[in-house]
């Protein structure tokens, strides 16, 4: 983390080119590997979410990517896996759920509900698989 701090505010000092001052923020995600038995891509992915939690947080932050983020990543990742699965598999159901005026005493409108349809775990409520595609926006 050290490293990383002092790279950080070594990118803070202003860069001149030609006449004009340019500022210049880093967020920076670090992992630590214990024994090597992570992959390359391993490594890169954990850094990755260490880094986008280091621009959440505000810009020219240094994040260490932890267990809990581990965690995140990996259940976003099955979550990710399943819903492609489920669109491969045509499992992906629409609803229609109507909008009502309880002033009115009457149905307003109507909102459409992506549902997937796990053939283990059944129908899966929404939030189980919308972070991913919020993500992916």
């Amino acid at each position: 983390m050290a490293i990383a701090g002092r790279i950080t505010d070594a990118c803070r000092r202003p860069i001149v080119l030609g006449e004009h001052e340019h500022l210049v923020t880093l967020s920076v995600g670090v992992v630590v590997v214990d024994g090597g038995r992570a992959t390359p891509t391993d490594i890169l992915r954990d850094a990755d979410a260490a880094m986008y939690r280091a621009k959440s947080g505000g810009k020219g932050r240094t994040e260490l990517f932890d267990d809990r983020m581990r965690a995140r990543v990996l259940g976003r990742i099955a979550v990710e896996t399943a819903l492609r699965r489920a669109l491969g598999r045509d499992e992906l159901r629409v609803h229609y759920q109507p909008i009502l005026s309880l002033e009115r005493e009457r149905i307003v409108g109507v909102e459409a509900l992506l549902r997937s349809e796990h053939p283990v775990r059944g129908l899966l409520e929404p939030e189980a698989f919308m972070q991913v595609v919020r993500a992916a926006a």
